[in-house]
């Protein structure tokens, strides 16, 4: 059997911070290694598991969907992941100007919960200036989760779509006022090696 390298400071530090904010946010949030070990598509929780007690190191896609799922900034889990996403700004200022946004834009991991209208995407450029109810898909936060609404109107009121799994549900737009809307998905982003 192979033997894993031992993990760099950086790395334990970075395991230990989101060690810290689990046991202080996932309890408030509801969240379990078993809930988190399904919301990132893994077969058990002993990745979960690995990752909170420092025996397999993050990476920038696993911090930020643990960021995500703890309700954290990226930085609170990892200062180098989080400098690295800012650094890779030529990715993000592309996307910006392919999908003609601003900068209140921001790359948001996707979740399984994301899933039913945004496919396997690993990405999603999000426009958080953009939180007035439209024709378009918008990231809503909605208690502990994030969803991924497509919002269509429709005589006066609006078509969501991802509220309610494989269904197309009416609602009043003062409905749609009241939702913690985050802002609107401007485009999506696939990492290619992952997926052929």
């Amino acid at each position: 059997m192979a033997t894993r390298r031992e993990l760099t400071t950086e790395e334990l530090a970075d395991t230990q911070r989101l060690k810290q904010l689990w046991k202080k946010n996932a309890p408030a949030l509801g969240l379990t290694q078993a809930a988190a070990s399904k919301e990132f598509g893994f077969a058990n929780q002993s990745a979960i598991s690995q990752y909170l007690n420092g025996r397999i190191p993050l990476n920038m896609q696993t911090a930020s969907r643990f960021a995500n799922l703890l309700k954290v900034p990226l930085g609170a889990i990892s200062p180098a992941h989080a400098s690295n996403a800012s650094s890779s700004s030529p990715l993000e200022n592309a996307m910006k100007k392919a999908f003609k946004t601003g900068d209140n834009c921001e790359l948001v991991p996707v979740v399984s919960s994301m899933q039913s209208i945004v496919g396997n995407s690993d990405f999603l450029l999000v426009d958080r200036s953009q939180k007035k109810p439209c024709k378009g898909v918008f990231l809503v936060g909605m208690g502990a989760d994030t969803k991924t609404l497509r919002l269509t109107p429709h005589k006066g009121s609006y078509r969501v779509t991802g509220l309610v799994p494989d269904t197309e549900v009416t609602l009043p737009i003062q409905a749609l006022d009241a939702m913690n809307i985050i802002g609107k998905v401007s485009g999506v982003m696939m990492s290619l090696e992952d997926h052929f």
